[in-house]
């Protein structure tokens, strides 16, 4: 369920309620952000009881309700754990995504399981919390906002039009299919910032960390430590021989490059250069070639416990696009593909 607890998440940018749908959402009258914490909390309690007049999960039971929180949102979920988390008692667990990265560490120790999801954007060398409660995660090569989110944004919740129809089921597999793409076939979109641009897959990421969130809060078992980011001698990002974050969680498209992950050069979001074709076949001669080692590196993220097995086979299944950079006997065959059984390096 989403939740817009902040008077920024109802108006008045281009995809906030009030202006996508200035009619339908006229009603809308927010008290200001000193309530959002208290507004959080009650959707939350109503998500756990029942009452008759109130069914928001539609008769379903709810064993446990984790808070999920990016960018300016993230920020407001620290705070909440921070201050409201102890009285109030009605989530199990959260994801903060994206927040400041001075606020690894609290003032005090964590009542309920916290994974911290960051990005290139918040890194910074400083040790976070030891708190056993607590579990850091930095996606190498992310920005703070991309392709998959600003896509699916423009896209499919664009300003609506009313004489044009929502998307169907079909459409929508054309968005997700474009939001996907991970740099490996050019668009002109990839140079665009903050609603576009930045394509290294962090919500293969995100998907991962609230199913490990999930389990941890329901049978104890934590998620499974992370590297973290490196760092040169200017205390900057190091970056590998393909322009590319060094450190931290490494997903595929780190490991077997095709483009460079400009992650930091605008702010909020980034932008992605693909490889060449030239470059590309220098690289990897053959298709067969970057496939299997495209294959190698999502085993052995499904392994270590960073990609979860649906997503592995999303994954390959947009290597088979790659096909198309090359030319007669070096394209190949497409291989199916099967994930190993996710967390079985640990």
């Amino acid at each position: 369920m989403h939740v817009s607890a902040q008077k920024a998440g109802l108006c008045c940018t281009p995809l906030t309620p009030q202006v996508w749908d200035p009619q339908r959402y006229a009603a809308i009258n927010h008290p200001g952000d000193q309530y959002s914490a208290d507004m959080f909390s009650q959707i939350a309690k109503a998500m756990r009881s029942h009452p008759s007049s109130l069914d928001p999960m539609s008769g379903l039971k709810v064993k446990r309700v984790i808070a999920a929180g990016q960018s300016q949102s993230a920020d407001k979920l620290y705070d909440y754990v921070v201050n409201n988390q102890d009285d109030a008692h009605v989530i199990d667990g959260f994801l903060i995504h994206g927040n400041g990265t001075v606020k690894k560490t609290f003032p005090k120790p964590l009542t309920v399981p916290v994974l911290n999801l960051l990005s290139d954007r918040e890194a910074d060398p400083a040790a976070p919390t030891n708190d056993p409660l607590y579990r850091l995660w930095e996606i190498a090569g992310t920005a703070h906002s991309d392709y998959f989110i600003g896509t699916q944004s423009v896209d499919g919740n664009g300003q609506r039009v009313t004489d044009q129809p929502p998307a169907d089921r079909a459409g929508y597999q054309q968005i997700i299919d474009k939001a996907g793409n991970y740099g490996q076939i050019p668009d002109p979109e990839f140079g665009t910032c903050t609603l576009a641009g930045a394509t290294m897959p962090m919500h293969y990421a995100t998907s991962t960390a609230l199913h490990d969130l999930n389990l941890w809060i329901k049978s104890g078992v934590k998620p499974p430590a992370a590297p973290r980011y490196q760092f040169d001698s200017t205390g900057q990002l190091a970056k590998d021989q393909y322009g590319n974050t060094e450190g931290g969680i490494r997903m595929p498209p780190i490991e077997v490059p095709v483009a460079t992950y400009v992650s930091t050069s605008c702010n909020l979001g980034g932008i992605t250069v693909p490889f060449s074709d030239v470059q590309l076949q220098q690289l990897y001669p053959t298709f067969d070639d970057y496939q299997a080692k495209m294959h190698a590196a999502t085993d052995r993220a499904v392994r270590k416990g960073w990609l979860l097995p649906p997503d592995a086979i999303d994954q390959m299944r947009r290597v088979c696009t790659v096909q198309s950079r090359y030319s007669g006997a070096a394209q190949g065959t497409c291989q199916p593909y099967t994930p190993p059984r996710f967390g079985s390096a640990t």
